[in-house]
């Protein structure tokens, strides 16, 4: 699904180039980075409200963590291990921009309908929830567009001395936010990550 609008490409752009700093930033504060994270969810579990907090991990966390994960695999790649020091969000309840873009699409709804239907129409509570949720899908293909466009643009390769992977993620490793990694990297950055996955870090 391609729907462009003018407040969507302003959200874009905005969001990519806080991206950017934060990932420069992290690059200028800490050492020995290998990957880095997008980790995916709603605001109040609300599909209007979707978010990514951006993090990161060091070798020298992942060599500090193998002793309590269950494998190298799942202490180099689960986010559960990883530095949990500072994030930086991009969308969520907060995000202006991001509540302009979506009032411009088909799946606008307010607060107010959802508050409605939640109390009193079923039937109206799934329609809005399924809007919510393809608008949230519209959300994870820009954040996919961003990352590619980190490495179409140098970004990291000029920022660290080498690409990284960036893991597009949920709580739980499962089909679609792999696929969503997958679409978003190079395949040589993420193969470890990939077996990682299909090991159930094992």
């Amino acid at each position: 699904m391609n729907i462009e609008s003018t407040t969507q490409k302003h959200w874009h752009e905005t969001s990519y180039a806080k991206l950017v700093e934060s990932i420069q930033y992290i690059a200028q504060n800490y050492h020995d980075v290998y990957a880095l994270a997008l980790y995916y969810y709603c605001d109040d579990d609300e599909p209007c409200f979707p978010k990514v907090e951006l993090n990161f991990n060091t070798n020298q966390q992942f060599q500090a963590q193998i002793s309590e994960a269950s494998s190298q695999a799942e202490a180099k790649w689960n986010y559960a291990y990883w530095l949990q020091e500072q994030s930086w969000d991009i969308g969520g309840e907060n995000d202006q921009l991001l509540a302009q873009w979506f009032e411009q699409t088909p799946f606008y709804y307010s607060q107010k309908q959802m508050e409605y239907a939640e109390q009193e129409d079923d039937a109206l509570f799934n329609e809005l929830l399924e809007k919510g949720e393809q608008f949230a899908q519209l959300f994870i293909t820009q954040i996919i567009k961003m990352v590619q466009q980190l490495f179409s643009e140098n970004i990291l390769q000029d920022t660290f001395g080498k690409n990284l992977p960036v893991i597009i993620h949920e709580l739980e490793y499962y089909e679609e936010p792999i696929s969503w990694t997958r679409r978003a990297n190079p395949s040589i950055l993420i193969n470890e990550f990939m077996d990682a996955c299909e090991s159930n870090f094992s």
